[in-house]
């Protein structure tokens, strides 16, 4: 964290649960948090995102960015409301005009038809799309090592590969708030509208 600071990069940790954050601010030199809800992809803590940021931001005194489940202005309000002075968004950005993704991972998103995300066990838990894939994967009762291994391997794939159920594919649970396609500007646009 020091030679960040000299370097003059912030340092903007993301942290699932208010313990976490407190050490983070104890520390000294982070300049924010990222409090990230259960609701999120990939990486994910125990704790919901309405409550991780209302705790988190009552107990700082340095700046809490909300994630998890943010895909629109609602979301973004939200996490204004508990106290959160920004938001990090991912899976709806994922899908993007501009992300390198493909078109069957786009289609993947906006087709889910509130299909649940799942949740490849092992601590700490990934969200994923619920592909077969996925399910193969959560089935086998690998080690943590092996299952990070499988993950990162599906999700690589899903780079190359035209068949999503033979992908992994990160997602939030906001995946069946995303639709339709957007530029990273509309999306932009919609998380700040009535934010100001």
């Amino acid at each position: 964290m020091d030679d960040l600071k000299k370097a003059g990069i912030k340092v903007i940790p993301v942290v699932p649960n208010l313990k976490i954050a407190q050490r983070m601010e104890k520390l000294g030199g982070v300049d924010a948090v990222i409090a990230e809800g259960m609701e999120a992809g990939a990486h994910i803590g125990q704790n919901s995102s309405l409550v991780l940021w209302s705790q988190v931001t009552q107990q700082l005194s340095i700046p809490v960015i909300g994630a998890g489940g943010i895909a629109n202005r609602a979301g973004a309000r939200a996490a204004f409301d508990l106290g959160c002075e920004g938001v990090q968004s991912g899976t709806v950005f994922s899908v993007c005009a501009e992300s390198p993704v493909s078109d069957q991972w786009r289609e993947a998103v906006y087709q889910n038809n509130n299909e649940p995300t799942t949740l490849a066990l092992g601590m700490p838990a990934i969200r994923v799309l619920n592909t077969t894939h996925a399910q193969e994967i959560a089935q086998k009762g690998l080690s943590q090592a092996d299952l990070m291994r499988a993950l990162n391997e599906g999700f690589i794939t899903a780079f190359r590969d035209q068949d999503i159920e033979k992908e992994i594919i990160f997602a939030g649970e906001d995946v069946n708030l995303i639709t339709h396609k957007q530029a990273a500007a509309q999306v932009v646009n919609e998380l700040a509208q009535g934010l100001e």
